[in-house]
């Protein structure tokens, strides 16, 4: 597979996995805390970040495997891609929850991508002779 190709798969399997990851650790969420959680509380909001952050890093990881020529390049792009999303998200919020909330999901998850991207180059750096 060409280099560019390669690259551009591996930042949207990456956002892929990313989602279907945030799609499990919400139904996590809701047996945790029941069907109706209070979206305001601080249980919530706690678990919503952490859960958010984890697919974020999940998917910067994934897109660094994937990429094996540009690896963090290629996690620049997917956090591009959520800065993005996170900015339309914003944009158009319907959900009660503070402004530091949405603020935080939206700076934090980018960052979160490129942590994840980082752990991948150096757990492959730490792997080669």
């Amino acid at each position: 597979m060409p280099q560019m190709m390669r690259s551009i798969f591996a930042v949207m399997f990456g956002f892929m996995v990313m989602i279907l990851s945030k799609v499990v650790l919400t139904f996590i969420l809701l047996k945790i805390l029941g069907p109706h959680p209070n979206p305001t509380a601080a249980a919530s909001l706690a678990l919503s970040l952490a859960f958010t952050f984890l697919a974020a890093g999940v998917g910067g990881y994934v897109t660094a495997r994937v990429d094996e020529f540009r690896p963090i390049q290629a996690a620049f792009v997917l956090a591009g891609v959520i800065l993005v999303m996170a900015l339309v998200a914003y944009r158009h919020r319907t959900f009660p929850q503070s402004p530091w909330y949405q603020l935080v999901t939206l700076v934090v998850p980018p960052l979160c991508a490129l942590g994840g991207a980082l752990l991948y180059a150096r757990r492959a750096s730490d792997a080669t002779p």
